[in-house]
């Protein structure tokens, strides 16, 4: 299940290779909606091309730590996505041309969620680090910082 809108492309090939029943896309929705749809998910999924850049880090991956779900990172291997997910703990990093990693990685989420075994054990003290509390205390910090120099 897809929020958001996607690309005619992408809406072409869900219709191209007979996925209509499979993939449902959504569209637009309030945020708090889209935040609740996350926290029910049983996993998210995080695409970042190969091509979108290494230092990448959207919004959506902060709010996918929030939702406390397993996130599947299609991302750069070497960017900071892939690295904040593999130092949290907090899913699957496969890179976006590794097609068979993708396809096993799915394989996987779907076994775990077929078999009520779906691992999740995040480092929550990392992820703690990117909450919204956190995050403005460290502002605050450098605010103070700034302010005495």
């Amino acid at each position: 299940t897809f929020y958001g809108s996607i690309y005619p492309r992408h809406q072409h090939l869900i219709e191209e290779l007979g996925l209509n029943d499979v993939i449902n896309v959504l569209g637009i929705f309030p945020h708090h909606q889209v935040v609740a749809a996350q926290r029910a998910a049983t996993a998210l999924l995080l695409i970042i091309g190969a091509g979108e850049g290494k230092a990448i880090l959207t919004g959506k991956i902060f709010e996918y730590l929030g939702a406390q779900r397993p996130i599947l990172a299609i991302v750069p291997m070497d960017g900071e996505a892939a690295t904040l997910v593999q130092r949290t703990n907090t899913g699957i990093t496969v890179s976006p041309e590794a097609i068979p990693d993708i396809a096993q990685a799915l394989e996987d989420l779907y076994q775990g969620w077929k078999t009520n075994s779906l691992l999740y054990a995040p480092n929550t003290t990392e992820v703690a680090k990117y909450s919204r509390v956190e995050q403005a205390q460290q502002l605050s910090r450098l605010f103070t910082e700034v302010g005495q120099a």
